[in-house]
């Protein structure tokens, strides 16, 4: 039977609690896939979480759908990324992220060298959020994949996510649901 330190993939839907998180994290030492998903983690959360992560440098998947972060959590989370550099793929859709938050993971994706998806659907990013991730873009050469579907890019913000796509290796954009797709 293995050990608890052994497990490679957690999955933690619905009522974490908050206390947890470090003392759990701090457990699984070869862990790669971590989903926290559905417990409304708030900044009090996400922070817990952001001091936990660099206990798991092993970590390559990060999914953190449905928690309702508040205005400091994902900022907080986006400090932490750095120190996964084996994270490929990070999970942020449905989360109540604006503009602040995309810009703090903007400037976290440059530090990330092997991140290849970023999936930011149904939250409330806007322009400024769009072309902060839009300046990431060309440094950040192993994103493949950025979702920002259902949010609330406009015209303006898809244009500098257009301009940026040459610059970048990203191969494939997302952006159903937001206004950009039905101004005129």
């Amino acid at each position: 039977m293995a050990q608890i330190g052994e497990c490679r993939n957690l999955i933690l839907k619905g009522n974490l609690t908050t206390p947890l998180l470090g003392t759990l994290l701090s457990s699984f030492r070869h862990l790669e896939t971590l989903r926290i998903s559905d417990n409304n983690l708030g900044d009090n959360g996400a922070t817990a979480l952001a001091n936990a992560l660099p206990r798991v440098p092993t970590l390559q998947g990060l999914y953190l759908a449905d928690n309702d972060f508040g205005d400091n959590g994902v900022v907080a989370l986006a400090g932490a990324l750095p120190q996964l550099p084996r994270l490929q793929t990070l999970h942020l859709h449905h989360s109540n992220l604006g503009n602040n938050d995309a810009a703090a993971l903007a400037v976290a994706l440059p530090q990330l060298p092997e991140l290849h998806t970023l999936v930011l659907a149904d939250n409330y990013i806007r322009y400024d959020g769009a072309f902060a991730l839009a300046n990431a873009l060309p440094h950040t050469p192993a994103l493949q994949t950025l979702n920002l579907s259902d949010n609330r890019i406009e015209n303006h913000g898809a244009i500098a996510l257009a301009h940026a796509l040459p610059q970048a290796d990203t191969r494939v954009l997302y952006l159903t649901g937001n206004p950009c797709l039905t101004e005129v």
